[in-house]
């Protein structure tokens, strides 16, 4: 079921992005642009016979990079948990100064990051 729902929001941002470069100054604007997103690329991305991805091939490129994303980041808060638990001093540090930017606050908020 995740998985079927990981494919279905893939799917959808690619037929999103498909329909807007169909729009011939969107894709003027996207191909003028100095680094394209990684989307972007692979929709504009030609064979030696003029022949572009088809939609299952984007779709897998883009939910191998999702995932490695995902997990590259849940490999960074692993190690961060890790490191800060074995040194509670930084623990401590990270923990007050939380309780400073909070204040009167009941949650973390965006401005207050």
């Amino acid at each position: 079921k995740a998985c079927r729902l990981a494919h279905h929001h893939t799917e959808e941002v690619i037929r999103q992005r498909k329909e807007t470069l169909k729009n011939e100054k969107e894709l003027e604007k996207i191909k003028d642009k100095r680094y394209l997103d990684f989307l972007d690329i692979l929709l504009c991305a030609k064979d030696e016979d003029g022949k572009g991805l088809s939609d299952e091939e984007i779709r897998a490129e883009v939910d191998t990079f999702m995932f490695e994303g995902h997990d590259t980041t849940a490999s960074g808060i692993s190690w961060l948990l890790y490191c800060l638990a074995q040194h509670p001093e930084y623990q401590q540090k990270c923990r007050e100064e939380i309780q400073e930017l909070l204040e009167d606050h009941k949650q973390i908020e965006w401005e207050l990051l």
